[in-house]
C-alpha cells in the first residue's frame, strides 16, 4: 500500500499498519501529533488499520482537529459519569459540537439528581486519574462474556441488530459507546466545564441535554 502525506512525501508498505504505527515507524511522528488520522477528509482513530492506498494527514494537539477530538473525549467521559449516576439511562448522543460537546440521554430520574458541580468534579477526577478511553473491536459473543455479570451492559448488547454483531466501541471501565470518531485518554483534557443541563419533555419521555466545553 502507498501512503501519501500532505507534503507529498510518499512511503510504501508491504503489510497493513495502524495510523499510529505508520506515524511512528515511517514518519517519526510524536505521540501528541498523532491523536488521529485524516483520510479523504474523514477523521479516524489512531488505531485504525490501514491496508489500502491513502492520502493521510496526522492530527494531534496542535491541529485544527484537536478541538473536536478533545471535546468528543469529554463527551464520552461525561456520559460515563452520568451512567454511574443512572445505569438505566438511555444514551442518545455523546458528541462534539462547534461550541464544545453535548450529551443527551433519557432518564426516569429528576433533574436534581444530575448536579452540574457533582458531574464536573467527577469528570475532573477521571482526568486527574488519567482514565483510559480505550477503543476496541469485538464480536458480539465475546463482549457478552466480558460483561456477563453486568445486566445493563448485557441488555444493550442483546438489543443490537444481528448485522451489528461486530463493532468498535470505546470502553471506559465497564461502560461502552459505539462510535468511530477519534478520542484521546482523559489526561489530554486540560480544561473542562459543564455549561448547562436542560430538561426536555418529548412524547412523555424525559430527556436531558448536557452542554459543555473542553480544551487542550
Amino acid at each position: 500500500m502507498k501512503i501519501t502525506l500532505k507534503n507529498n512525501l510518499v512511503k510504501e508498505f508491504q503489510e497493513p499498519l495502524t495510523i499510529y504505527q505508520i506515524g511512528q515507524k515511517a514518519f517519526n511522528i510524536k505521540e501528541d501529533d498523532c491523536w488521529a488520522g485524516v483520510i479523504d477528509g474523514t477523521v479516524w482513530p489512531f488505531d485504525l488499520m490501514v491496508d489500502f492506498d491513502a492520502n493521510l494527514e496526522f492530527a494531534g494537539k496542535d491541529s485544527k482537529y484537536a478541538f473536536s477530538i478533545i471535546n468528543y473525549s469529554a463527551a464520552l467521559l461525561t456520559s460515563f459519569v452520568i451512567y454511574n449516576i443512572d445505569n438505566k439511562m438511555n444514551l442518545i448522543t455523546a458528541d462534539y459540537t462547534k461550541e464544545g460537546f453535548t450529551v443527551t440521554f433519557e432518564s426516569n430520574k429528576k433533574i436534581s439528581d444530575f448536579n452540574i458541580e457533582a458531574i464536573k468534579n467527577s469528570v475532573l477526577d477521571k482526568i486527574k486519574d488519567k482514565v483510559l478511553i480505550k477503543r476496541v473491536c469485538f464480536d458480539k459473543e465475546i463482549i457478552k462474556n466480558v460483561f456477563k455479570d453486568n445486566v445493563s451492559a448485557t441488555n444493550k448488547i442483546n438489543a443490537l441488530p444481528k448485522e451489528q454483531g461486530k463493532k468498535c466501541a470505546y470502553l471506559i471501565g465497564d461502560y461502552f459507546l459505539y462510535n468511530d470518531y477519534a478520542a484521546v485518554n482523559a489526561e489530554k483534557i486540560n480544561k473542562y466545564e459543564i455549561i448547562n443541563i436542560e430538561e426536555i419533555i418529548d412524547n412523555k419521555k424525559t430527556i436531558y441535554k448536557v452542554t459543555g466545553l473542553a480544551q487542550v
